[in-house]
């Protein structure tokens, strides 16, 4: 029996299936959010760029990752100079002995590096 001022409820929480992060209003301490429904849940999620499908609920990191795994990775068509300083001879990062360049993905943020390709100039 429950006490006079309680009562008692069924929710519906959600954590991806993938990493187990559970779903939270990052706004709110993170705190893990509790709906009425399935259906409400499922809208929430979908707003948020969860994946929710017949085999289960995906955050939105494990949902890239996985489209970028099936897919392959989307690059930018350019590469981007290090920043951290090596280009002019002063790195921060000890492993940048020689000018560096990087390039992320635009699906799931994944970093690629490679040595600084020096471009010809076209006469």
């Amino acid at each position: 029996m429950i006490r006079p001022g309680f009562r008692q409820e069924t929710c519906v929480v959600a954590a991806c299936g993938d990493c187990g992060h559970e779903f939270s209003n990052s706004e709110d301490l993170g705190c893990e959010l509790h709906f009425r429904t399935v259906q409400e849940a499922t809208t929430a999620l979908t707003d948020s760029g969860w994946k929710v499908t017949a085999d289960g609920v995906q955050c939105d990191e494990c949902a890239t990752a996985q489209q970028c795994r099936e897919n392959g990775h989307r690059w930018p068509l350019c590469w981007r100079a290090c920043a951290c300083g090596c280009a002019k001879g002063e790195p921060m990062l000890p492993d940048h002995d020689t000018p560096r360049e990087s390039r992320h993905c635009l699906i799931c943020q994944t970093r690629e590096e490679r040595p600084r390709q020096l471009v010809k100039e076209a006469r």
